[in-house]
């Protein structure tokens, strides 16, 4: 029997672009993210940015998409709304501020340091107006050993803990090839031809 966890991370966030060069000029160059990741043609294309093989973001190249207007992190909205900012974490105090000296540089709107607690961040957005939170945790605060909730109107629900790992073997599943697997010469076990 195996015992693991069903998620283990966040492997991508997908995104959409009108711009890819300016989108690359923030990610990759004034971020840090790799371009390792690219496929599709015309209106199809597709970009995966990494930090390593578990932290990616990818971009999806819309040249008729627009993108939404600026919305500044945490101020609540009304209608229909999903997606609120993108926080990344950054290794270092020091590095949070040489991240706020680029943002300035290149002409970025980004906020002073603001002091959560837990938490020490500057907010930012890409050239698709994606509010991006560039954060330092820190690493005094464990707030897996020690969850915190202020007030008494918090759900029930979110003081419980999480399901256990799995512990039974899944079963097979069909799996059908997607965008960019003729980029990968291996077959994978049980992959079969789309639409079959």
């Amino acid at each position: 029997m195996t015992t693991q966890p069903l998620i283990t991370g966040i492997h991508h966030l997908a995104l959409a672009t009108a711009d890819i060069e300016a989108t690359l000029g923030f990610w990759r160059d004034l971020l840090g993210f790799q371009v390792v990741l690219g496929y599709g043609e015309g209106a199809e294309r597709q970009y995966f940015l990494a930090l390593d093989r578990h932290h990616m973001i990818t971009f999806f190249e819309w040249p008729q998409s627009e993108p939404p207007p600026y919305h500044r992190p945490g101020q609540a909205v009304e209608g229909p709304f999903g997606f609120d900012h993108l926080a990344l974490e950054v290794a270092s105090k020091e590095g949070l501020f040489v991240l706020q000296e680029r943002l300035i540089e290149k002409d970025f709107p980004v906020t002073e340091a603001v002091d959560h607690g837990f938490l020490t961040s500057i907010y930012t957005y890409d050239p698709n107006h994606i509010p991006v939170e560039l954060t330092w945790a820190d690493p005094a605060v464990d707030l897996l050993k020690n969850p915190r909730f202020a007030g008494a109107d918090f759900s029930k629900r979110a003081h419980r803990h999480p399901p256990g790992p799995l512990e039974e073997e899944p079963q097979t599943a069909k799996i059908i090839p997607g965008g960019g697997y003729e980029l990968f010469e291996v077959p994978k076990k049980n992959q079969e031809p789309q639409g079959g």
